[in-house]
């Protein structure tokens, strides 16, 4: 019954209704690398849950983890949520940087987790940590 209701509604909303959700509706390869970030999330995550790097043989530290899911899902946001309304199913190219440039800096937190844990970044990080650690920030606000 609620889903006919959803359907009717849908189908009776105006065109430009539609056009500005708050969300773009990705296709093509931009759909596909959503739903792979999806499923490996998913898999890390289980993967830490049910604590399965006691069989395998690695055990990655907690932050390790967690930059690696921000590494994966901070991305998607610029992704799937347009900077303004208007045009929401056109993916700019600003969004595609921000989100490249959201993987590299959080994959360099998660590849440097055990540094960064060992050797105090939060006293005392490098040059190279610090502006990472800004850019960071500066994603995240944004």
């Amino acid at each position: 019954m609620t889903k006919s209701v959803a359907q009717s509604e849908r189908a009776s909303a105006p065109e430009e209704d539609r056009e500005n959700t708050r969300h773009r509706e990705l296709s093509g390869i931009w759909r596909v690398v959503l739903c792979g970030v999806a499923v490996i999330s998913l898999t890390l995550s289980l993967y830490i849950i049910f604590n399965l790097g006691t069989i395998v043989g690695y055990v990655p530290f907690e932050t390790q983890y967690f930059y690696a899911l921000q590494a994966l899902l901070i991305p998607v946001v610029f992704l799937v949520f347009p900077m303004r309304e208007g045009r929401s199913n056109k993916l700019p190219v600003l969004d595609i940087v921000l989100a490249g440039l959201a993987v590299l800096v959080f994959a360099y937190m998660a590849l440097n987790g055990r540094v960064i844990m060992d050797s105090g970044w939060e006293y005392d990080a490098p040059g190279l940590g610090i502006v990472v650690a800004f850019a960071a920030w500066a994603l995240i606000l944004e």
